[in-house]
């Protein structure tokens, strides 16, 4: 089974303030997947975690390569899935 994942991520931003204009966002960097993103010959019982490193997760979808999807709920926190 080949593991392909879909994912949302809210990261809290604010902008540069100041007089010149707009300011700029900061965009929040990837969230990690174990197993990684494609990965060959997952296991059916190894579990599959998604964690946010900055923001929170808001949806998760993972498939395997014939879109078959896993079950997993978000943490209380949108830390995790």
């Amino acid at each position: 089974m080949a593991l392909v994942g879909v994912f949302s991520l809210v990261a809290g931003c604010s902008s540069g303030g100041g007089s010149g204009g707009g300011g700029s966002k900061d965009a929040a960097p990837p969230p990690s997947i174990t197993p990684a993103t494609g990965t060959q010959q997952v296991a059916p019982d190894q579990p599959v975690v998604v964690k946010a490193a900055k923001g929170r997760l808001t949806d998760v979808s993972v498939a395997d390569a014939k879109g078959r999807k896993a079950d997993g709920q978000l943490s209380p926190d949108g830390s995790s899935w």
